[in-house]
Parts: C-alpha cells; sequence; structure tokens
C-alpha cells in the first residue's frame, strides 16, 4: 500500500522532489504513441446523467469491483445543487443517485488527494444544497451498491479512512469513534476541539491513530498514543501533522507558511516519540507530492530542485536525483506502479517514469500526460502495471514493464483535460478508465 500525503489540502506523496533536468534520462518518446501499432480501445455506450447536472464532475472507486461514485453538480443561477451516484461500469446502469449530497471530504492538512467518505461498505455523504457558515446540515452514511440509509447524524464528521468515521457532537464537544460497519456504535468517546470541516482530524497509519488538532489519540482507545502530543492545527498555518502508511511508520511534518513559508518533514518513531534521522526543511510552495510507502524508502517529492529517497530505518538519504518537473514551475504528481514511480506535470505535457529503488529515470515522454486533476487533487493514472496516459485528445496504455503503447482511444467528444476546467472529468476508478462529457454522458473505457 503506498501511503500519500501532502502539506495544507494539497500534497505529501512518497520522494522528495525538486530539481531541473534529470542525469540519465533516456530520450523522450517522440511524435504519437499510436505509431507503435497498438490496439484500438473502445468507449462504452454513454450513460446519461442529464438530470445530476454538469458542473464538478468526479468519478473515484468505490471499493467494490466494477462499481463507480459519480458526483456532479448543477447551478440554478443561486445555489449549486451538489449529487451524487453509484454506477455498475459493466452494464452502464445507475444504481442510485440522491440530490442535494455532497462526498464527505476533509478539510486535510497532508494529503496529495483530498481524502473523501468512500469505503467497500459505506459512503458518506454531506447534507444539504450549500455549505452555511462551512458546516453541512447533516451527514448520511449508505450502502454503495444501493444507497440505502446505514446511519444519519447532524454531529460533524470530522474524520473518514481505513474503515473508521469519527464525529463530534457540537453540544458536549465529545467525539465518536465508530466502524463503517457498524456505525451506530461508538467504539470510545473523548472530548475533541472544535475544527472548521474537521481541519486537523486525519485517521492515520492504517487505521492505527487519530490525528487531532490537539495532539495524536490511539484509534482501538481514544487514549492518547504514546507519541504526537504536540500535533496541532492552526488557521495561521503554524501547524503540526503526523501521517503515515502503517502504524509503526510514520513521518511528522511541521508547516509554517505564515511564519517562514516552509515545511519539515521529519521521519518519527511512535514507540518512542523519537526522531528517525535529520529533519528536512524545504521552502513550501501550494503542490508539493510525498509518497510514503511501507515497504519501501520515502519519497519527498516537489519541494525545490532535487528528488530523494530516505531509508524509514535510520533517515540516511539513499538517493538524490533532479526534480524533471520543478515546483513552483509546474504542478507535479505521481503514483509507485510495481517497482517504478509514475511522475509527470499536472498542468503539461510531459511524464517520466523512475526506477524507486535508485531514482534512475527509465523512461521519458514529451508528448503524454498524467490524468488530469479533478476537484478532490490528483488523479490515479495505473490499473495494475498499465499506465492511462492522455495527450488532451485521445488516450494511450502503456506497459509498465517493458514501456510499448498496447492500445489507444480518442476521448469522448468534449472531454477537456486541462487543469482547472470544471465540466469533464477524465480519470482511473474501479480499475477503468472513465471520462464525463460537458453533456452529462458518462463512458468507460473497455
Amino acid at each position: 500500500m503506498v501511503f500519500v500525503i501532502g502539506v495544507v489540502v494539497a500534497a505529501l506523496a512518497i520522494a522528495l522532489w525538486a530539481g531541473m533536468g534529470l542525469p540519465g534520462v533516456m530520450p523522450a518518446v517522440s511524435g504519437s504513441p499510436a505509431a507503435t501499432g497498438p490496439n484500438k480501445l473502445q468507449w462504452s455506450d454513454p450513460l446519461s446523467l442529464a438530470d445530476m447536472g454538469h458542473e464538478y464532475p468526479v468519478v473515484l472507486d468505490s471499493g467494490i469491483k466494477d462499481i463507480v461514485i459519480v458526483s456532479v453538480a448543477s447551478n440554478d443561477g443561486y445555489e449549486v445543487h451538489p449529487s451524487v451516484a453509484a454506477v455498475d461500469t459493466r452494464t452502464m446502469t445507475r444504481l442510485w443517485s440522491k440530490t442535494d449530497v455532497s462526498l464527505w471530504n476533509g478539510a486535510q492538512a497532508v494529503g496529495l488527494v483530498v481524502p473523501v467518505g468512500i469505503n467497500s461498505k459505506g459512503v458518506m455523504l454531506a447534507l444539504g444544497s450549500r455549505q452555511a457558515g462551512g458546516w453541512y446540515e447533516g451527514y448520511e452514511l449508505v450502502d454503495p451498491a444501493t444507497g440505502t440509509q446505514m446511519w444519519q447524524s447532524t454531529s460533524e464528521v470530522v474524520a473518514f479512512g481505513d474503515g473508521f468515521f469519527v464525529s463530534r457532537n457540537a453540544a458536549d464537544g465529545l467525539l465518536c469513534a465508530s466502524t463503517v460497519a457498524s456505525p451506530g456504535v461508538c467504539l470510545w468517546q473523548v472530548p475533541g476541539p472544535e475544527s472548521r470541516r474537521g481541519y486537523g482530524y486525519l485517521v492515520t497509519g492504517l487505521g492505527s491513530w487519530l490525528q487531532t488538532p490537539a495532539g495524536v489519540l490511539d484509534m482501538a482507545t481514544g487514549a492518547p498514543a504514546p507519541f504526537g502530543a504536540d500535533a496541532r492545527a492552526s488557521d495561521n498555518g503554524d501547524s503540526i501533522f503526523y501521517a503515515g502508511p502503517s502504524g509503526d511508520r510514520m513521518l511528522r511534518i511541521a508547516y509554517r507558511a505564515h511564519a517562514s513559508g516552509t515545511v519539515t518533514i521529519q521521519i518519527w518513531d511512535p514507540a518512542t516519540d523519537a526522531p528517525v534521522g535529520q529533519p528536512i526543511t524545504r521552502k513550501f510552495y501550494s503542490q508539493e507530492p510525498v509518497l510514503a510507502n511501507p515497504d519501501g524508502p520515502v519519497l519527498l517529492a516537489g519541494m525545490g530542485s532535487t528528488v530523494a529517497a530516505y531509508s524509514w530505518s535510520d533517515g540516511n538519504q539513499q538517493w538524490q536525483v533532479a526534480n524533471p518537473y520543478p515546483v513552483p514551475a509546474t504542478q507535479s504528481s505521481g503514483e509507485i506502479v510495481g517497482d517504478k514511480l509514475l511522475w509527470g506535470e499536472l498542468d503539461g505535457v510531459s511524464v517520466a517514469a523512475l526506477e524507486a529503488a535508485t531514482g534512475r529515470t527509465v523512461w521519458s515522454s514529451e508528448t503524454l500526460s498524467l490524468m488530469p486533476p479533478s476537484t478532490y487533487g490528483a488523479m490515479p493514472s495505473a490499473v495494475g502495471n498499465v499506465c492511462y496516459l492522455q495527450d488532451g485528445t485521445s488516450v494511450y496504455a502503456v506497459d509498465f514493464g517493458d514501456f510499448t503503447t498496447t492500445g489507444t482511444a480518442e476521448l469522448p467528444r468534449g472531454v477537456n483535460t486541462k487543469a482547472g476546467q470544471q465540466l469533464s472529468f477524465l480519470g482511473v476508478a474501479g480499475g477503468h478508465v472513465v471520462a464525463f462529457t460537458p453533456g452529462s454522458q458518462l463512458y468507460v473505457l473497455q
């Protein structure tokens, strides 16, 4: 499992990058990859979701094979009315839909991808056509396959992840930790600080810990964790967060945007509440990927001009290379695909593959891009060992074993892949490439 972290609504992922030019870069792919003779891929017949709207579309994995969750909104000129639906990608049928609800999402201080309330056992929805002063009218947990209500409350949901969710009762300030499988039962209740839209709360360490705006708690008991007493979240940007891919592999992230404009990342031993190795301090930018894999090095990316890998065991640097897409010249993102790091520009046409163990670039292209970002942040591009890349007009299936292009298809008419556009979507969800057009037509690549 690869755990994606970040700093303030945007990013930290598995490699520390920041630089210009890459040593040992293989020649960039030139011309269209279709020249290698890939198979012609086909899109499904479209499914119309016009009644749900056409703004801010996003399609996400439900955790159930072949079922995706679609979020889209309409605008009547006065209010934005969001809707959520589940679609079976095998039959291209809508399983359920709800209007004037939004997918729950965390106002995260760490995360390249904004966390959303989706689990194979339940989907957390925020109720209401709009937010009043930052607060929703209530929350509802529904079955992802049927839309059947499993739980509903006016208590604010402040965290969701790894099979848990945490709500806070405004009347008494008590946190209630529940499992998605048994939403009506509080595993424990302890006082928790108020936080606008859950900022500073985070289920982390593969469900081992709960980061709060005032310390870290043991997710199993609600008792203070043996580390992280200094964790805090502040509106002025002076915040400290703990996050990691497993219970015993954690990072301490100190973010001082307003004080010095820096972020400091430190590998942290939760058992001894002590640092491992030396801290890494860099200038803070809005998009700073860091990928943390429990079975590989900590790769910190985008905070300067280099990409570097660090050892979990002693914090020593294992390798460092120049970042081909340095922040802030571009916004870059990446994901681990097998033993390689797929890295590219979110708002440009460039992508590269690096060996995660050495940092050596083994393939790159100046004609292809990652899947475009959505309203919930960066979207995945890989299904297994196949990466789906795009050039604005077509999508290409690239085998990350030998980097051959095995298939291609023109994008459905109207799909816009430019970062920041709000009327179409292209990404990987439920093991499929999914497209949503400005005409509210949903397509799945066969």
